[in-house]
């Protein structure tokens, strides 16, 4: 068992009951970019998050995966792709973890881990239309 960086005052919790405790999306002026803010609980194993920015039909404007994180509070900026408007969009998290590979058989293909999904969140936020000076 490993356990990184966690909070003296928090038992870290097995895979099975770790999860998203916050999820924030907030757009930069630009209307191209968005500060994405998550923290998750303590963890007894690393967790990977997938996140996602889509628009009201629910394509993917932007997307980003963190590989077995070392702590629980993750800031980072996301570009949008494409032509983006003003209006609503939904950011949205999954919390996963895999288990690790194991040595095929001779002559077998290697089977990739199957990711088994512990949590997901979704928030809405709103791109406000940008401000010509």
């Amino acid at each position: 068992m490993d356990i990184f960086f966690h909070d003296l005052s928090e038992v870290p919790l097995p895979p099975p009951d770790v999860h998203i405790r916050t999820l924030q999306a907030e757009p930069y002026a630009d209307g191209r970019r968005v500060r994405v803010s998550l923290e998750i609980s303590s963890f007894q194993k690393r967790p990977s998050i997938d996140l996602s920015i889509l628009d009201r039909d629910d394509r993917v404007l932007a997307s980003t995966s963190v590989v077995e994180t070392i702590t629980r509070r993750i800031q980072l900026t996301m570009h949008l792709r494409g032509s983006v408007a003003a209006g609503d969009y939904i950011l949205e998290a999954v919390l996963f973890f895999t288990d690790p590979l194991t040595e095929p058989e001779e002559g077998e293909p290697v089977q990739l881990p199957e990711p088994v999904v512990v949590d997901q969140k979704r928030v809405a936020f709103r791109i406000e239309p940008a401000v010509s000076v």
